[in-house]
C-alpha cells in the first residue's frame, strides 16, 4: 500500500513525536499528503499545522484558501493561511511567490516550535525540474535530484517524502479513496515551460518506455551521487591552493589552480564568490568564461570584476575579494567578459 511505504519513508526523515507544517494548496498532490501523514501509526493530528499560502493570482485562489480551511477543520487539523499583500509588485513573479510562500511557511513554523515543513513534491515535479535545466544548460548541480530534505536555517529542515511516487500513483490514490481537491487551470495552460514539459514531453517518455520517467528519476539521483563526490573532491584539494585570507577576502595559488580540470575551477569559483561576498548564487557563465580566459592567459597581472566580487592576479597568486562598488576597472584595458587585464 502507498500509504504504507509513505510512512516507513517519513520515519527515516524525522524524530519521534516532531510536530511538522504542512504545505497544502489544495491540489491532489497536497491533499494526498496531508491524508498519508494523518494515517502514519504514532503520528497525530496535533503534530500538524496545515499551512496554505494564497498568491492571489488567480480568481479561483480564494476559494481554494476556503477549501483548505474546511479541509484542515473536518480533519482534526490546524490551519495557518497567508494571502500574498503584493503580487503585482515588479520582478520575477515566480521567484517572488516561492520567496514569500517560504518565508511564510519559516514564520509558520517559528510560530508553532516545529522543526519540519512537510512538501508534497512528487517524483514527476523532479522530472519536469530536470528537463526545465536542461533546457536552460545546467550544469551537473542543476540536473541533480531535488533533495529529500533541505535546511532552511539551523533546526529547520524542508521535507519532500513523496518523491518516491509517481504523479499518476498518487492521483489513483486520491480517486480511489473519494478525496476532493482542486483543480488549478494554470496547470492545464501550454504558457509556461514547465506545464508544457508536463503536457506535451513527459507523456512521449511514458509512450516510448513504460518505466520512462522512473529512469529518468534515477538519472536525477546518479547525478545528485556524481554533484556530491565532486563537491568532496573540491574538499580534498582546496588545501593544496595553500588560501591565505586577507582583508575582505582570500588568495591562492594561480599554478596549483591551473592544474585542476575546468568543472573543479568552476566550483572553485561560486565557492570563492559565496565565501567572499555572502552571495548564494554563482556567477553566470559569461563570467565564469571571463575567468577561465584570464586564468589560463600568458598574463601575470589582471583584473575582472563581477557583481559584488574582484579577482585579480598578482604574481603567482590569484586574489578574491569583496567589490563595494561593482563599476568596471578603468585604470586598464577592458576585455571581452567585462573584466581587464
Amino acid at each position: 500500500m502507498l500509504e504504507s511505504r509513505f510512512a516507513d519513508v517519513l520515519r527515516t526523515m524525522i524524530s519521534p513525536g516532531a510536530g511538522m507544517v504542512v504545505a497544502v494548496s489544495g491540489g491532489v498532490d497536497s491533499v494526498v499528503l496531508l491524508h498519508w501523514l494523518l494515517r502514519c501509526p504514532g503520528l497525530e493530528p496535533d503534530q500538524l499545522l496545515l499551512a496554505h499560502f494564497d498568491h492571489a493570482l488567480r480568481p479561483e485562489s480564494a476559494a481554494e484558501a476556503v477549501f483548505v480551511q474546511q479541509l484542515g477543520q473536518r480533519l482534526g487539523v490546524s490551519v495557518r493561511i497567508r494571502r500574498w499583500s503584493d503580487p503585482k509588485a515588479p520582478g520575477n513573479i515566480q521567484a517572488r511567490a516561492r520567496e514569500a510562500r517560504y518565508q511564510f511557511f519559516m514564520e509558520a513554523a517559528n510560530d508553532a516550535d516545529m522543526n519540519y515543513i512537510v512538501t508534497g513534491h512528487h517524483g514527476d515535479d523532479q522530472v519536469e525540474t530536470f528537463f526545465e535545466h536542461l533546457l536552460r544548460g545546467s550544469g551537473i548541480t542543476g540536473l541533480r535530484a531535488m533533495p529529500w530534505h533541505r535546511e532552511l536555517r539551523p533546526g529547520l529542515m524542508v521535507l519532500r517524502p513523496m518523491l518516491a511516487f509517481m504523479r499518476a500513483e498518487i492521483h489513483a490514490w486520491a480517486v480511489q479513496h473519494g478525496l476532493q481537491w482542486c483543480e488549478d487551470p494554470s496547470n492545464r495552460s501550454r504558457r509556461y515551460l514547465r506545464s508544457r514539459l508536463r503536457h506535451e514531453l513527459i507523456p512521449v517518455i511514458d509512450d516510448l518506455s513504460a518505466d520512462g520517467t522512473r529512469r529518468v528519476v534515477a538519472t536525477c539521483q546518479r547525478l545528485q551521487r556524481a554533484d556530491d563526490a565532486l563537491d568532496w573532491t573540491l574538499n580534498q584539494l582546496v588545501p593544496r591552493l595553500e588560501m591565505q585570507n586577507l582583508a575582505g577576502g582570500v588568495s591562492l595559488l594561480h599554478g596549483r589552480l591551473v592544474q585542476w580540470p575546468e568543472e573543479l575551477i568552476f566550483r572553485l569559483l561560486a565557492t570563492m564568490s559565496h565565501r567572499v561576498t555572502g552571495g548564494h548564487h554563482a556567477p553566470g557563465s559569461r563570467a565564469a568564461a571571463g575567468f577561465m580566459h584570464l586564468l589560463f592567459s600568458d598574463a601575470k597581472s589582471w583584473c575582472m570584476r563581477m557583481h559584488r566580487l574582484e579577482i585579480f592576479r598578482d604574481g603567482e597568486r590569484i586574489h578574491f575579494r569583496r567589490n563595494a562598488t561593482p563599476a568596471r576597472c578603468t585604470s586598464q584595458s577592458e576585455n571581452a567578459y567585462g573584466g581587464c587585464q
